[in-house]
């Protein structure tokens, strides 16, 4: 039981493990909320049905994982919705989350889709210029034959939220081109970075320029881009 104190949900594909750093931002920005608030932090990982991940514990979160119903590379997501938010609304009272005051999903789907049978306040936050994930599947003959599916959808999911986020003003104008899309509010919240873990270093070695780079490698996050 968590008594009377609210609960700020967290609802995210990715979070890091002793074993995976990939999440570490999501980790970043729920330690500065644990750190400006007094709400109870729970964390909810929502991954495939076929994964083999169980709860586990990462520094000082317990890490619930929520296993959704699905076709494998998310063709046609959201078509089992139904299924998933009832099996969700269960999962959250099995694990005894109550007072829900906030909940934050993080990437339009399958996040902000189980959120429908939340109580409080509802905040989606967009990581990627591919804000509602057309580029599922990995055909281009899928891709165009869920193309309105997903629009549909996503928008109106989206409209529902109290708050979109996006990490950079460049995810919300990809938002902003459909022509749905209305949302209540949004905001930009830039990915921050955490100064105390660099050190100044001379940025030539051996009369050759060290760059450091933060990113991922593909298209949109070459080189040139950074």
């Amino acid at each position: 039981m968590l008594g009377d104190k609210s609960t700020y949900l967290v609802l995210t594909p990715f979070f890091p493990s002793e074993n995976s750093f990939v999440g570490s931002y999501i980790f970043d920005q729920v330690k500065e909320i644990q750190n400006q608030t007094n709400y109870n932090i729970v964390i909810v990982k929502v991954v495939s049905f076929f994964s083999k991940e169980k709860d586990y514990l990462y520094q000082g979160f317990t890490v619930n994982i929520f296993k959704i119903f699905d076709f494998p590379f998310f063709v046609f997501p959201g078509i089992f919705n139904k299924i998933n938010t009832n099996r969700f609304k269960s999962f959250i009272l099995n694990r005894n989350i109550e007072n829900i005051s906030i909940s934050h999903a993080h990437v339009c789907y399958p996040c902000s889709y189980l959120q429908k049978v939340l109580e409080g306040k509802k905040i989606i936050q967009h990581h990627g210029l591919d804000v509602i994930q057309l580029l599922n599947g990995r055909s281009c003959l899928i891709r165009l034959i869920q193309r309105k599916f997903i629009i549909k959808n996503s928008i109106k999911q989206l409209n529902e939220s109290d708050l979109n986020i996006g990490v950079s003003k460049r995810v919300l104008d990809e938002l902003n081109l459909f022509n749905d899309y209305v949302p209540k509010d949004e905001i930009v919240l830039y990915n921050g970075v955490d100064t105390s873990k660099f050190f100044p270093i001379s940025t030539k070695i051996n009369n050759q320029f060290v760059i450091g780079c933060v990113a991922n490698f593909w298209e949109i996050k070459d080189q040139i881009s950074l």
